[in-house]
């Protein structure tokens, strides 16, 4: 069975012109986009066909570049200037694609929920929103509602929920097929100018997705959300889940809606220096792969202005399809996320549950008091005998169930 189909499949990859090019060999020099195609195949082949037959044998950089200036030597002087044109557009197409890219806060935000979704975003949006290297970028910061921002309601109907789930998946995987073959068609009917390399364009498609998993490696590693886990992970007799149960737990979450999940709280605590530091290696690879993403495009040949245009007219919208399906589910996960403020985590922690004193004629509100300040009008209003009794005494007296909420000093 699967030899018959392999027998049957083979033949059809075959017919794909890329695929077919790839696997004859190098295609160096035989494929070029369509608008300059007819005169840069004459040129290559039967005018330079002597540096080309040299270049199939060798493949080397010596080779590479007696090929290169046999055919721009007899080019057309008007296509030379539209390929100029090109390297412009394509040199502008990084800084481009970065100003629409995600943070490396959204994305570490979201794989705090959706780790997969968000590595797959990652991946479909081949740049970095760029921030200034060395700021950190807090994620927890998207949690906090500004002018402009919207949140995302819960679904009530889950099969709705679940269809847009599935939906997300199939357009970021659409995208990100758009992605890596608007690439490879670079790689194959291009060359680079400074490096006969005919991978570079992919190499740069690859490198956002290590930078975020960098980043949402830090952030789901930093102490939130180290606290977090632990309690979602931790039962009520203190014992840890199973590694198996942690990771169908998050497996089931994770074809989940932000907006649909169960809520979450979050401690706004000062991050650590491991994750600060890490957090900047991401920020300045980000612009590190922005300036490598222009080196590359800028010095890439043989294509013509339109045919740029196309290929920048692909990547952005597989970046705009990316950019909406990040930007609904951080929507929703504002909803169900809270951000306890220092000051209000502080103030939790002088709220305790206390239960009055047996045998004492205090009211409610005196029970509200301070220990201390209770403790000393209770001696002050007692005769000297019991104000003579122990410490300890007072302190072991039996004690009433109550569910009165006082500050403790």
């Amino acid at each position: 069975m699967l030899h018959s189909f392999l027998l049957a499949i083979i033949p059809f990859l075959l017919t794909v012109s890329p695929v077919q090019a790839h696997l004859r060999g190098s295609t160096r020099f035989t494929e070029f986009f369509p608008l300059l195609r007819p005169e840069l195949t004459n040129i290559s082949t039967n005018t330079c066909a002597p540096t080309l037959s040299v270049y199939l044998e060798n493949q080397n950089r010596l080779a590479c570049d007696a090929h290169i200036n046999c055919i721009l030597s007899n080019m057309a002087q008007l296509d030379q200037i539209d390929m100029t044109n090109a390297g412009i557009l394509l040199g502008l197409l990084p800084i481009l694609i970065a100003s629409f890219g995600p943070t490396i806060a959204e994305i570490a935000l979201l794989s705090s929920r959706r780790p997969l979704l968000s590595f797959l975003l990652s991946v479909g949006v081949p740049a970095i929103f760029i921030i200034r290297p060395m700021a950190y970028a807090d994620p927890l910061e998207l949690l906090t509602p500004v002018r402009g921002e919207f949140t995302i309601p819960p679904f009530t109907d889950k099969r709705v929920a679940l269809g847009i789930s599935a939906a997300e998946y199939l357009i970021v995987s659409l995208a990100i097929g758009n992605i890596f073959w608007v690439s490879y068609e670079l790689q194959l009917r291009t060359v680079l100018t400074w490096k006969c390399l005919p991978f570079m364009p992919v190499v740069w498609a690859l490198l956002p997705g290590i930078i975020h998993l960098l980043a949402a490696w830090t952030f789901n590693h930093s102490a939130v959300m180290r606290r977090v886990k632990l309690a979602q992970q931790t039962d009520n007799l203190g014992r840890r889940d199973s590694l198996a149960t942690r990771f169908f737990s998050r497996l089931r979450t994770e074809f989940i809606l932000c907006a649909n999940q169960e809520d979450q709280t979050l401690q706004d605590t000062s991050p650590e220096v491991l994750t600060v530091t890490l957090n900047w290696l991401a920020t300045v690879m980000g612009s590190v792969h922005v300036i490598f993403g222009i080196v590359v495009f800028a010095g890439l040949l043989f294509i013509s202005l339109l045919d740029a245009s196309i290929v920048a007219v692909r990547y952005m919208l597989s970046i705009l399809v990316c950019r909406l399906v990040l930007k609904f589910e951080i929507s929703g996960a504002r909803g169900t996320t809270k951000l306890m403020k220092r000051e209000d985590a502080l103030r939790g922690m002088e709220l305790q549950r206390r239960k009055p004193w047996a045998g004492t004629t205090a009211s409610i509100d005196s029970q509200k008091m301070p220990i201390a300040r209770m403790y000393g009008a209770r001696r002050a209003d007692s005769d000297e005998d019991s104000q003579t009794m122990p410490t300890a005494g007072v302190y072991a007296a039996t004690m009433v169930d109550s569910d009165e909420t006082y500050l403790s000093p």
